[in-house]
């Protein structure tokens, strides 16, 4: 069995798959006379993208290399108009089908962007990428064409999805985050907020965000109600240190007794958020079984339950430690604290055997 000839290939990249979206063409598309039908009916349909114009500097960069004398292939891959890791794992997928039918020697990437430079760290470990012709498209030099280009590229900014998230997205949500902090806890708006970008910060350049992403999916609300759980927490533990941090001579029991009565902005005991920390994690869980479908257990009632009623026990011990509580009190709300959630949990568990009797023929 004869081998195959190696041959170089002229790769042009598309990674928001404009082709697929603005023409319904499906990639890899090979070859100099189908890359140029392709080029072509793209330019009359969208003669100011950039993309055009790779499609016809890699068939310029192909036929240059077949007057040399060059073996080559010219091809068009595409990614997805969702960008990130969805249009990076389908441009490596096309690649790997091209490597699979032809054995290349290398490539040569053509450019029409910075982005699309970004495959060559994508592809070094499937083949040899011997050079990146980027395509710089010559405008007028009048600043009123300038102002022009400037514009356009602003609109898209604002009005395609794939940036839109970036220059719409975050800073609606910084600033709503900010007015947020600033009615609940004025003096810490500032570190928050540092703190919060440091962790986006983390999050990316670990590339957890894979991993919040597949939870989000699968568990969508838990997710959501317990970041929002993880964010109370710190503005309880702040709240909270800030109002013992000038008391002095006082028993390590009274700090914890002032921690837990403590306010925030005369609003809030630090109790109170305590409790909504734990809170909304059981809620979040339960809304998820509830879309999923799930049944909802007598024992997450009940602790629900558990969770309320507990509220007034921190309260009631805090006074205790403070010397200001009444110990009576604090044992009539530990009873009922176990009473009450029981009580629910026996009351649900008995409905919903009534219910499956009713069911029954």
């Amino acid at each position: 069995m004869s081998e195959k000839k190696k041959r170089l290939l002229v790769l042009c990249a598309d990674i928001d798959d404009d082709v697929g979206q603005k023409l319904g063409k499906k990639t890899p598309i090979v070859g100099e006379k189908a890359l140029l039908d392709v080029a072509v009916e793209y330019a009359l349909e969208d003669p100011e993208d950039p993309d055009a114009n790779a499609m016809f500097a890699a068939i310029r960069e192909y036929r240059k290399l077949k007057k040399e004398g060059v073996d080559a292939e010219v091809a068009l891959v595409a990614g997805s108009s969702e960008g990130g890791a969805t249009a990076n794992i389908k441009v490596v997928k096309e690649v790997e089908q091209l490597i699979s039918k032809n054995e290349y020697d290398g490539l040569i990437l053509v450019s029409d962007g910075p982005t699309d430079e970004f495959v060559v760290y994508l592809l070094k470990d499937k083949i040899t990428v011997h050079a990146v012709k980027p395509v710089i498209v010559q405008q007028s030099r009048e600043m009123e064409e300038v102002f022009l280009i400037f514009v356009r590229y602003l609109k898209k900014l604002f009005t395609e999805e794939q940036y839109r998230k970036y220059t719409l997205g975050i800073p609606g949500a910084l600033i709503v985050l900010h007015t947020l902090l600033t009615i609940i806890a004025p003096a810490y708006v500032w570190q928050i907020l540092m703190f919060l970008a440091g962790a986006l910060l983390l999050v990316k350049g670990y590339s957890l965000d894979v991993a919040v992403i597949s939870a989000y999916r699968h568990r969508s609300f838990t997710f959501i109600t317990g970041l929002l759980a993880v964010l109370i927490g710190i503005l309880a533990l702040l709240g909270g240190l800030q109002s013992v941090a000038n008391l002095t001579g006082l028993s390590s029991t009274e700090y914890i007794g002032y921690f837990l009565l403590s306010t925030l902005s005369e609003r809030m005991y630090i109790a109170d958020l305590i409790i909504l920390t734990v809170t909304l994690p059981l809620i979040g869980n339960m809304l998820d079984l509830i879309m999923q479908g799930e049944e909802i257990r007598a024992m997450e009632v009940g602790t629900l339950f558990f969770v309320f009623v507990f509220r007034q026990v921190l309260l009631e011990w805090g006074r205790v430690m403070v010397g200001k509580g009444d110990i009576t009190r604090l044992i009539f709300w530990m009873m009922i604290c176990f009473v009450v959630p029981a009580s629910i949990a026996v009351l649900v568990r008995a409905v919903k055997k009534w219910m499956a009797h009713r069911e029954e023929p």
